[in-house]
């Protein structure tokens, strides 16, 4: 008598093929619950920005801080996205944002929007004709909101890449104190003007030019 190999039922592969689909979608989760396990492996799990994101946070420097060194703008993106990994701070950008600009890290005077909606491209879009109201650098031909976005994206993607030139804070502060025309052609003006940011911003360990961190 020849015994017949018994072929698989259709009900066991579809088994097999649901289990694998719950491992697949498992997956993401256990490499998050890896990351908030222990202290140090949680500040080596950086967030991914979407490109969406990325152009938000960009943006939103380049306006907030049109002066401010390419190191402050590291040190901003970085501390941007220390809140975001964080448990004490929301996960998501948008939040982490409205957070900072409750605390005043964007100035007095910012007037960026204080809520967004899963951030639309004419959010980003509207921030960006924001920026071009800043006008244009004498002598370059390139608009100044350009390179400041430009300047501000690298930024960003340098924090994402592990960049901190703020030594790991998660709070930051701009103080904008417009410049003064100096008829005199002398640095007395330039000179108030900083002393007047270095003591708007004496309480923070380290300061980068505008921008004062802790």
């Amino acid at each position: 008598m020849i015994e017949k190999t018994a072929r698989p039922r259709p009900v066991s592969r579809l088994r097999q093929l649901l289990a694998a689909l719950a491992l697949i979608c498992f997956m993401p989760r256990l490499s998050a619950s890896v990351c908030a396990v222990g202290t140090d492996r949680a500040e080596n799990c950086r967030p991914t920005l979407t490109p969406a994101e990325e152009t938000l946070l960009s943006l939103t420097l380049a306006e907030s801080a049109p002066e401010a060194t390419y190191a402050a703008r590291v040190g901003m993106a970085a501390a941007v996205l220390g809140r975001m990994r964080s448990p004490a701070y929301p996960d998501a950008l948008p939040d982490v944002l409205d957070g900072l600009r409750a605390e005043g890290a964007f100035g007095k005077n910012d007037a960026a929007p204080s809520s967004y909606a899963g951030i639309p491209a004419a959010l980003t879009r509207a921030l960006g004709d924001r920026i071009r109201a800043l006008g244009q650098l004498v002598g370059t031909g390139v608009p100044s909101d350009e390179r400041l976005a430009e300047l501000s994206l690298h930024a960003v993607r340098a924090a994402e890449a592990g960049a901190d030139p703020a030594g790991g804070a998660l709070s930051f502060r701009i103080v904008r104190i417009p410049r003064s025309r100096d008829f005199l052609f002398n640095d007395a003006g330039e000179d108030a003007r900083k002393k007047k940011i270095a003591d708007a911003l004496r309480d923070c360990p380290l300061v980068l030019g505008e921008v004062g961190f802790r």
